[in-house]
């Protein structure tokens, strides 16, 4: 762990010297500002938030020791009434993000042969938790989740692989599409289409907010449109998306 955070280190110091003079004052007091934190976290293994410039960067970086622990990572402060008149999503194909749950077992005797893709602890990008708020006739169902992007997720110096984005907005749509007829019911359906915009980088680290909701049914097709924000830093919108969902003729058990 303290090997990838030298890494880290290394590659904005390399990064600094290759721009030299071509760089703007504040983009080298921004890269500074990492450097430091990461050296911080090498000196102090716990997590802590520091907030960067608003320009490039989420509001809530974090630089715990490890990532593969939500107990171990401190959630900005937007999180405490998050999805509060809302329904939480319990699946127990996913590993819980307060609780010691853990969903191998389960994952085993249902026949997946592995770890959620976005919901396990090990997960590169993360959604943390999901909320969902029904209507009728599920035109306006949404559903609202936190992220986590963690360094394992990272592309180019210091931000996250845009693909890690796209990601999110398959999973958000998929399951706001399981939505639809007024219950949480996974697998009945699938994602058949995602377009999707990206706006601003991620920053490695970054906790940010996805939202999701159906715009159009008609008979199986049902229409999301999503957006990725950052609730901390004036809704700074990192990217948007749309997407196709399919239900399938037979609900199952």
């Amino acid at each position: 762990k303290n090997v990838f955070k030298r890494k880290i280190i290394l590659n904005y110091i390399s990064r600094l010297l290759y721009l030299g003079t071509n760089i703007a004052a504040k983009e080298v007091i921004v890269m500074l500002k990492i450097i430091l934190l990461h050296m911080l976290a090498l000196a102090a293994p716990t997590c802590a938030f520091i907030k960067l410039d608003p320009r490039i960067s989420s509001t809530s970086l974090m630089t715990t020791s490890t990532v593969t622990e939500i107990s171990e990572t401190t959630l900005p402060d937007w999180t405490s009434d998050f999805g509060r008149s809302k329904e939480k999503l319990i699946v127990g194909e996913w590993d819980d993000d307060e609780d010691s749950y853990d969903s191998t077992e389960y994952r085993r005797k249902g026949g997946w042969k592995g770890t959620d893709f976005m919901h396990s602890k090990n997960s590169a990008v993360r959604v943390l938790r999901y909320y969902a708020d029904y209507k009728k006739d599920s035109v306006g169902t949404s559903l609202e989740g936190i992220v986590e992007f963690t360094p394992n997720a990272e592309s180019h110096s210091g931000y996250c692989h845009g693909g890690s984005m796209c990601a999110v907005f398959d999973d958000a749509i998929g399951w706001c599409g399981f939505l639809a007829n007024g219950s949480c019911a996974p697998w009945s359906g699938f994602t058949a289409q995602i377009n999707t915009a990206l706006a601003q980088p991620v920053p490695c680290g970054s906790i940010l907010c996805i939202k999701a909701r159906i715009t159009k049914r008609d008979d199986r097709k049902v229409y999301i449109e999503a957006e990725l924000t950052d609730p901390g830093n004036e809704n700074l919108v990192h990217a948007t998306g749309e997407g196709l969902f399919i239900l399938k003729r037979t609900m199952p058990e």
